[in-house]
């Protein structure tokens, strides 16, 4: 396993005490391993926390499909995600009955319903 020593998370995090890097990993259950006087943490524990929010955003434009967007953006592939981002978006109108006896029939059967509750 990889590792990252806390003063490399200084340069990351843009942090110039390493009090700061310490109270960051514990606001962000990021294990602080101590060997001795060196102080490290595993590098997958940091990216996973590092970069939660911008998959958190992939998840929900994407849906699924966000793990094959977000390898694009790790390999740097800068073509296909101008493709991805150029497609447009389909856009469905909701379903609104022409007939107003449609309309009378639900409002019927929402009365029935608050009467059968009560």
């Amino acid at each position: 396993m990889n590792t990252l020593s806390l003063n490399k998370l200084l340069d990351y995090l843009d942090y110039s005490d390493l009090r700061a890097v310490r109270k960051w990993c514990n606001k962000n259950d990021v294990f602080i391993i101590k060997h001795g006087k060196n102080e490290f943490v595993f590098e997958t524990d940091f990216k996973i926390v590092w970069e939660r929010p911008f998959i958190n955003k992939l998840k929900a434009t994407f849906g699924d499909d966000w793990k094959s967007v977000y390898q694009l953006h790790k390999d740097g592939n800068i073509p296909a995600l101008d493709i991805l981002h150029n497609i447009p978006d389909v856009k469905y109108k909701t379903y609104k009955p022409a007939a107003k006896g449609s309309e009378n029939y639900k409002k019927k059967l929402e009365e029935y319903a608050k009467n059968k509750a009560a």
